[in-house]
């Protein structure tokens, strides 16, 4: 999103002297509204404007270049730096020259997506030149922002609690290289949010979505060297070295999920990154920039996760916000969005043409969605691929497989909450049976560990309530299950891909 509320930085690039410092001092006395005043970056080369640039690590605004300097195409090769920079891919450049020659303003708008072009010789206000082309960006940024937002709306639905959390999201965008925690549960698109905070940031590299819960073996270094980049030849099954993901993502936004999973000497790495702007990586003694935005996701509250010595507090008071995504039980005016969405989407991959009948909607209206809008996008699926006929009935769709388990977790103490949905109340009382064994749960000694469950029975929602009771960390998991890492890994990817297991 581009920004005006701050101020606006603006390089000239000249080798002469006097015109330089002449725009240079109506610049700095005048603003570009009544509150946001310029700030100059000057260059009397194109040597010197490229170190200036590399040296940069928040934003230019627009640029105004001399074509001829010290040398006839000086101009046109620091444009083209320019340009080869992802955060100044589509940056305004305005050219100024009093020798156009061959460079005329017609093929240099076409070659080099040039946005002004001043003869100096004609007299042209350069500052309300310049005021014109950042306003005309910004409408242009402004209807990128509404396509995005207009995108991100389709996906993850529209009520009054989603809109506020654009709007937070919009907000945090005008921070430089924010650090961020989403928080939300499975199924609930921290990763669309995180997509959505980088596609209307200032920032023009990519976008690296990274789940820390995918298994890297007991090596902490495999995690270091995925993060930081290391050597060739600095872990012996690492033969050719790698760039690491904090410089993939140089000018753009790095998105770790499932970041309690992350080891508090990473966190701590981490943190100094934050801090300094610069980092090494593994086994390299080169001390590397960075310009990144941080977010990181959890599906637990953040504050929940510190107390839990899973996430240092030190990194807690680095975050400049929290997002929370509302889970879809709070947000039920989507859900009719929803179904109608999913059944389009699935009509077209199954070459079908069923429609829903108003007690199917009802039924799952009332429903509580524990895996949210990922949970519902897979009922609407095997609905529509099950359906006998023409229309879906309530019968057809099937919320939950757990009418036939027995409530083995029941004590004399505990009673089975009210309502038609067993799928909620088997998570409670497991969350209850959870409760009542944390001293089982949260053990450092894994010889302490027990199997809690006959994980035969209850499947995906013991599956889901452990993992949740852990953090997410997949080898208390394990250990609190009787499986093996190797085991736990199996069931969540059959998990993912069979919902109704």
């Amino acid at each position: 999103m581009y920004n005006v509320d701050r101020t606006i930085n603006i390089m000239i690039v000249d080798d002469s002297d006097s015109y330089r410092e002449t725009l240079e001092r109506r610049f700095s006395r005048n603003r570009f509204n009544q509150d946001t005043p310029y700030k100059i970056i000057s260059a009397n080369s194109a040597a010197s404007a490229i170190e200036k640039i590399s040296a940069c690590s928040g934003t230019i605004d627009a640029f105004l270049i001399d074509i001829r300097m010290e040398t006839d195409n000086a101009g046109i090769t620091l444009i083209e730096y320019i340009r080869r920079k992802e955060q100044f891919k589509y940056s305004p450049i305005i050219v100024i020259t009093g020798q156009p020659g061959e460079y005329s303003e017609n093929r240099i708008k076409h070659e080099y997506l040039i946005h002004g072009y001043i003869n100096k010789s004609d007299n042209v206000d350069v500052l309300e030149e310049v005021r014109k082309i950042i306003v005309q960006h910004k409408i242009s940024k402004k209807n990128e922002l509404n396509k995005f937002r207009t995108e991100v709306e389709r996906n993850m639905g529209s009520c009054k609690k989603m809109q506020e959390v654009f709007n937070q999201i919009e907000n945090c965008s005008r921070i430089e290289n924010p650090v961020i925690y989403i928080d939300g549960e499975t199924g609930t698109g921290k990763s669309l949010i995180a997509g959505y905070f980088h596609n209307i940031s200032n920032k023009g590299g990519v976008f690296i979505d990274y789940n820390c819960s995918t298994p890297v073996g007991t090596d902490e270094n495999i995690l270091k060297s995925i993060l930081f980049g290391a050597k060739k030849g600095f872990l012996s099954a690492d033969h050719k070295g790698n760039e690491g993901l904090i410089k993939q993502a140089e000018n753009g936004t790095l998105f770790l999920d499932e970041f309690q999973n992350v080891s508090i000497e990473i966190q701590s790495m981490l943190i100094k990154v934050i801090e300094s702007k610069q980092y090494r990586s593994l086994g390299s003694e080169e001390l590397r920039k960075c310009n990144i935005s941080f977010l990181i996701a959890g599906n637990k509250d953040i504050k929940e996760l510190v107390n839990e010595k899973l996430i240092r507090e030190d990194f807690y008071f680095r975050i400049h916000d929290i997002v929370k995504v509302p889970p879809l039980r709070e947000r039920k005016s989507d859900i009719p969005y929803f179904i109608d969405k999913f059944l389009q989407e699935s009509n077209r991959s199954l070459r079908k043409y069923v429609s829903i009948s108003d007690g199917a909607v009802e039924k799952m209206e009332k429903y509580n969605w524990p895996g949210n809008v990922r949970q519902l996008k897979h009922v609407m699926e095997r609905a529509v691929l099950h359906c006998k006929g023409y229309e879906i009935s309530a019968n057809e769709v099937n919320l939950d497989n757990f009418d036939n388990t027995k409530t083995s977790l029941l004590t004399p103490n505990t009673t089975v909450p009210d309502g038609n949905d067993f799928y909620s109340d088997l998570k409670v009382l497991i969350e209850k049976y959870l409760e009542q064994n944390k001293n089982i749960i949260h053990s450092k000694n894994p010889k302490e560990r027990r199997i809690l469950f006959d994980f035969d029975i209850h499947k995906t929602v013991l599956l889901n309530c452990v993992m949740n009771s852990t953090g997410g960390n997949k080898k208390a998991t394990a250990q609190l299950l009787g499986l093996t890492v190797e085991q736990l890994a199996t069931l969540l990817k059959n998990a993912k891909t069979n919902p109704t297991m």
